[in-house]
């Protein structure tokens, strides 16, 4: 491929990145007023003492867990025109309703997982089961072991979320089947120093 070939294709790329970032609320031109841009791309406006430019607030959205889990939701889940931006303040709303003690909606995505993963598990050992080949079979009975371990680690969260774990914090604890001795002194045995 000649030079200017690749410059042209690396040029349309840059323009679709461009405007596939602003339609995504990511990118937006330095030029553009941000009144008149819709309200989920009016995360790039500069709250009160920030100095940033917009790209370090975009870099922000992006790099973010929330930006981050939104993209993500995007890709994967047909939401329809639900901005981005809407999608991270709902994420934040989440966060804060977690972080204030409220443990609902995290219970509520386990048990969701929880369902989700046990489905999982049970369609990929009924097609183990009715698999004609070995490897298929393999195939899918790893498949069901994954998704059941992972079932089962959700059910363990959920159950650490419900009842935590005590945490007894002490400097010495003496357990023993048998006789046993316990020396607390605070003296230094010579041997112990190499002192003979």
């Amino acid at each position: 491929m000649k030079e200017e070939e690749m410059n042209a294709l690396d040029r349309d790329y840059q323009e679709r990145a461009e405007m596939e970032g602003i339609k995504l609320g990511i990118v937006v031109p330095e030029d553009v007023d941000l009144e008149s841009l819709p309200k989920h791309l009016h995360i790039f406006k500069k709250k009160p003492g920030d100095q940033r430019s917009r790209g370090a607030r975009a870099a922000e959205y992006v790099l973010s867990g929330p930006g981050n889990a939104a993209s993500v939701l995007k890709q994967f889940i047909p939401i329809g025109d639900i901005p981005p931006y809407d999608m991270v303040e709902e994420i934040h709303r989440q966060m804060d309703e977690f972080h204030s003690g409220e443990t609902k909606g995290i219970e509520g995505i386990l048990i969701g997982q929880i369902l989700a993963l046990n489905a999982m598990f049970a369609d990929f050992a009924r097609q183990a089961s009715d698999a004609g080949h070995f490897e298929m079979k393999a195939v899918y009975t790893r498949m069901a072991f994954k998704a059941q371990n992972q079932s089962r680690a959700s059910i363990e969260t959920l159950a650490n979320i419900k009842n935590p774990r005590q945490t007894v914090i002490t400097n010495q604890a003496n357990i023993s089947n048998g006789p046993q001795q316990v020396n607390n002194s605070l003296a230094r045995d010579s041997h112990a120093d190499g002192n003979l």
